[in-house]
């Protein structure tokens, strides 16, 4: 059970809109990959979906994924990259640094908290 599900069914008096899973933290790391990949900063790209929870199952979407408004598979025509290397970066990130640094990056974290409270607040571009 996720943690925003244990919060939300613990506290009845705070609306369920309120509550956020952060897979927002796996939508930016992905960004971050396909920026790198395609020498761009994350921002460029959109249509990013994770599919699943904050974990080593879940699937980053880059089917329908744009670089500068192109097709990801369009950017890149490394296939096996996509398919293999991308999706395992960013289902094991996190562990990643955590095993690098002794701790979780709490400036990604704090960054994916904003950029969801902008995502709230804003409408989403036309086109992602």
């Amino acid at each position: 059970m996720s943690s925003a599900l244990i919060f939300l069914k613990n506290t009845p008096n705070i609306p369920a809109k309120n509550f956020h899973a952060l897979t927002r933290l796996d939508e930016n790391r992905a960004k971050c990959q396909f920026g790198l990949k395609a020498g761009v900063f994350y921002d460029k790209v959109s249509n990013m979906t994770i599919w699943g929870n904050d974990s080593t199952t879940q699937v980053p979407d880059f089917l329908n994924a744009k670089v500068n408004g192109i097709p990801v598979k369009e950017v890149t025509k490394d296939t096996e990259w996509l398919e293999k290397e991308f999706t395992k970066k960013v289902q094991k990130r996190g562990g990643v640094l955590i095993k690098k640094c002794g701790r979780s990056s709490t400036t990604s974290t704090a960054v994916s908290i904003i950029d969801v409270i902008k995502s709230v607040i804003t409408l989403t571009p036309n086109g992602d």
